[in-house]
């Protein structure tokens, strides 16, 4: 039986069961898109390689972000189609204080879980008697200027935010804001797939799908992703001397503006439950209940934790 919830149609007869394959479909196409992503990222590089020779810095961003961020484009909305849509939600726009209030937040955010990743890979260098590489960083600085600023600051944000912010946003959004939040979290930092950037980019993907939630509007978020990644490019170019120290002031205020944020007004905002007649505990059991869960969550993890030693 179908009973109606705004324009969405819910089985009243909709059990654990199902909510729990739903939550596998969703993993185990997370899973499928980051395993093909990542096979065609490498075996595009070694192919080159092997006609053309060594390939240089900027031919290996473009090869990179044509093989990680077309086949998303595809596979994500194909292998999420069996999982129905939440109703529309309606445009809001952030007024100038919200907006800046969006800006720090999401730069603290990103930056005290980025503090944590670097000693936490601190204590596996120590474990494992290893250097890690930080392969994102030495990208950075390697490739001229103009071809850093493209792909980290333009094509990057604007491509990552459709993606996670709008194709798979709209087909988690059914249950609810706060599972919404930390699937969209916990699949962008895992598609980044190196450790130096998991935590960090968790923290990113879970503030940002929250002001889509409140917005409806992935511009907000493609600006600050932009603003985010511009200053880190920035402070790799030769010369950026003059920049580190008030980057440096800028991103401590933003984590320490970020912590008594969360706790001045976090009661200030609610978490839709979604149209899905289950309890947030009952959501949670069956997320991760599905083995598909646990093969995303570790399986994503061993590979980010392996990749920065290699």
């Amino acid at each position: 039986m179908l009973f109606r919830k705004g324009a969405f149609f819910i089985d009243s007869n909709l059990t654990l069961r199902q909510l729990q394959r739903w939550f596998g479909r969703v993993a185990l196409a997370l899973t499928v898109t980051f395993a093909v992503t990542q096979l065609l990222s490498y075996g595009t590089v070694l192919a080159w390689s092997a006609c053309f020779g060594q390939v240089d810095y900027t031919t290996l961003m473009v090869l990179n972000d044509a093989t990680i961020y077309l086949p998303c484009l595809v596979l994500i909305p194909l292998l999420l189609r069996g999982i129905p849509r939440a109703d529309p939600i309606p445009d809001a726009a952030l007024s100038g204080q919200e907006g800046f209030l969006a800006l720090m937040f999401s730069l603290g955010s990103g930056y005290l879980f980025s503090y944590g990743t670097i000693a936490l890979v601190s204590l596996l260098e120590r474990l494992l008697g290893q250097t890690s590489t930080n392969v994102v960083s030495n990208i950075e600085s390697a490739l001229p200027p103009l071809a850093s600023v493209l792909a980290f600051a333009v094509v990057a944000p604007v491509a990552e935010e459709f993606i996670f912010r709008r194709l798979l946003l709209d087909r988690i959004r059914i249950f609810g804001d706060g599972a919404a939040i930390l699937i969209g979290g916990a699949a962008f930092g895992l598609f980044h797939g190196n450790l130096n950037q998991t935590f960090y980019a968790f923290a990113l993907g879970a503030v940002f799908t929250a002001i889509v939630l409140m917005t409806n509007r992935i511009r907000y978020t493609i600006a600050i992703h932009m603003f985010i990644n511009g200053i880190s490019v920035l402070s790799t170019f030769e010369n950026a001397q003059w920049f580190l120290y008030p980057m440096a002031m800028l991103i401590l205020f933003s984590v320490l503006f970020s912590i008594v944020l969360f706790f001045v007004r976090h009661k200030r905002y609610t978490f839709e439950p979604g149209p899905l007649p289950f309890t947030s505990q009952e959501k949670l059991r069956a997320c991760f209940a599905s083995p598909w869960v646990w093969l995303l969550f570790l399986g994503g993890l061993a590979f980010s934790s392996v990749a920065i030693f290699l």
